[in-house]
């Protein structure tokens, strides 16, 4: 393995040594470590090599968000794709140089091999160091990469405009983000498809939940969606979850199915909602990667189910003679499979219940993946958000769900040390922001019984407006910590991108701002005002942002 370091250990050795830093911003659980972690050991060589010419530094996200929402942040002003895996090559003054997001590390047709990209910027510091300085000063003064969206948008219509402008072709999705589902992008699609239905709308969200639901990236044996994809057609996962963006694709799936009238899609997200609950009540926040685990070959597949269902499950599941392991996804549809056997169409459904019964039971033989905590609140409170609006649209009541109660009321227990200094038990921008609006949320749904989560949200609030934005001048920090890429957190100018991680948690303080009776209007609009001047390479990565404006328009 890589001798990793910290990363206030590896810019201070990097500048001693004048190296310049890999830096690796994904925890260890994820398919893109594992995936990162086999490729190294496996080059012996090149590992050497790295030891030697490189300040190789891993930044777990749940640890530093701070460094990893600035690291995001590069990666998407650079080439407009923060992974994962997110790997960005720095100069040895913490400066980007250029960011890589593929676990084909060997190279491809599209990519360059890690290797050659590490040997030609080594090379390059080496031959040509005042060039290499020149350019990394370059990215790091650069205002932004891509188009800014001009004006503020008010109403959902101009938000889905600029979102279908951004759509992927033939399995729906949007370009920028092809690896990943964009939840809360789909979300604004449908408030636009709710004010005023169009076409297009109902294509891009059909076709794009049609290939979510039929994809390996959804657990097609039980529940659940895993984070992200391999291709473009959400068929290879990268196999770990998370559960808020699971709570935020069973709200998605709900809102849809009521909209364009699809009952299996309130199934799956009554399903998704139940595997939520369940993993709010152990306190799972994540499960981690385990390829082996989800993936089959052709003989275990023959060795756990009976004769009589191997055609059918072969068929719907695509599982062929290739020898090694396979995702299961849905080559053909339910609906389809008779025109491909012989049997009627409810012989060959009976017979694909049994199987799929038949593999779930052998699956849960094998040893299960670990389970998560995250060690911030942040995850957890954004789990919970959508887990409310989730059980509204499948109308249910949240309020006796034990597993979301007893959440809310640990999040109550950290938030209520974390006083207007800013230095309480929170403290970064992403939790203080994600535990107000959960807080704030659990409070309307509660009732007066929970009025000291009303308290404690407002706190919260109002050490986010002290500390984690500066509304005199519209500027704003990455995050309350310390330190970002440069010697200090560089607070954002109006023309920088609105990343994903800090358009989440400006999106989580505009809700709570919104939904506390107490809280000021005037703070609202000045946030608003000052994070629309941002410019991002598309309204994907801030959708949760303008959903917030749109919102509050």
């Amino acid at each position: 393995m890589l001798p990793w370091r910290s990363w206030d250990e590896g810019r201070a050795e990097a500048q001693r040594s004048s190296r310049p830093l890999l830096v690796f911003a994904e925890s260890a659980w994820t398919t893109a470590a594992q995936r990162f972690a086999w490729f190294v050991n496996e080059a012996a060589e090149l590992r050497s090599w790295c030891q030697e010419a490189w300040v190789c530094v891993h930044v777990d996200p749940w640890q530093r968000p701070d460094v990893c929402a600035r690291l995001r942040y590069e990666a998407l002003r650079l080439t407009g794709d923060t992974g994962p895996p997110l790997l960005v090559l720095l100069d040895d003054q913490a400066r980007p140089i250029v960011t890589y997001g593929t676990l084909e590390y060997e190279g491809s047709s599209d990519h360059p091999s890690l290797a050659s990209l590490l040997r030609s910027t080594q090379e390059l510091q080496q031959r040509e160091p005042d060039r290499l300085e020149r350019e990394a000063g370059a990215h790091a003064s650069s205002e932004r990469h891509g188009k800014s969206l001009g004006s503020i948008m008010t109403n959902p219509s101009d938000l889905a405009t600029a979102l279908v402008q951004t759509a992927g072709s033939g399995t729906g999705g949007f370009l920028s983000s092809s690896a990943r589902p964009m939840p809360h992008a789909l979300l604004a699609l449908l408030d636009a498809r709710e004010q005023a239905p169009t076409e297009s709308l109902d294509h891009l969200l059909t076709t794009t939940l049609d290939t979510l639901e039929r994809g390996g990236i959804r657990d097609q044996l039980w529940r659940g969606f895993h984070r992200a994809s391999r291709d473009e057609r959400w068929v290879v996962p990268h196999f770990e979850r998370t559960v808020p963006a699971n709570a935020a694709l069973a709200l998605v799936f709900a809102r849809a199915g009521r909209l364009l009238g699809v009952e299996r899609w309130l199934t799956l997200a009554s399903e998704t909602f139940s595997w939520v609950s369940m993993a709010l009540d152990s306190s799972t926040d994540a499960v981690a990667a385990d390829t082996a685990y989800y993936t089959w070959t052709p003989q275990e597949v023959r060795q756990a189910v009976t004769p009589e269902v191997l055609q059918v499950l072969g068929l719907h599941y695509h599982v062929t003679p290739y020898p090694g392991r396979q995702v299961l996804h849905q080559a053909i549809p339910t609906d389809q499979l008779d025109q491909h056997a012989h049997e009627s169409h409810d012989v060959l459904l009976g017979r694909l219940a049994t199987g799929r019964d038949q593999l779930r039971m052998a699956r849960q033989q094998r040893t299960a993946p670990a389970l998560l905590s995250a060690p911030g609140p942040a995850w957890r409170a954004d789990a919970l958000v959508m887990a409310y609006a989730c059980a509204d649209a499948l109308g249910r009541d949240a309020s006796p769900l034990h597993a979301i109660t007893d959440q809310l009321a640990r999040l109550a227990a950290a938030g209520a040390g974390d006083g207007a200094s800013g230095t309480g038990p929170l403290p970064w921008f992403e939790d203080r922001s994600a535990v107000a609006h959960a807080l704030v949320r659990g409070a309307i749904s509660a009732g007066a019984a929970s009025n000291d989560w009303s308290t404690i949200a407002q706190n919260l609030i109002a050490a986010s407006l002290a500390h984690d934005v500066e509304l005199d001048g519209g500027r704003r920090l990455d995050a309350a910590g310390a330190n970002g890429l440069g010697p200090s957190a560089r607070p954002r100018t109006p023309g920088d991108v609105l990343d994903h991680d800090i358009a989440s948690s400006v999106a989580h303080l505009l809700a709570a701002l919104r939904l506390a009776p107490e809280a000021a209007s005037s703070a609202r609009r000045t946030i608003t005002q000052a994070y629309a001047g941002a410019a991002s390479i598309d309204p994907v990565h801030a959708a949760a942002f303008w959903r917030e404006v749109v919102r509050a328009a």
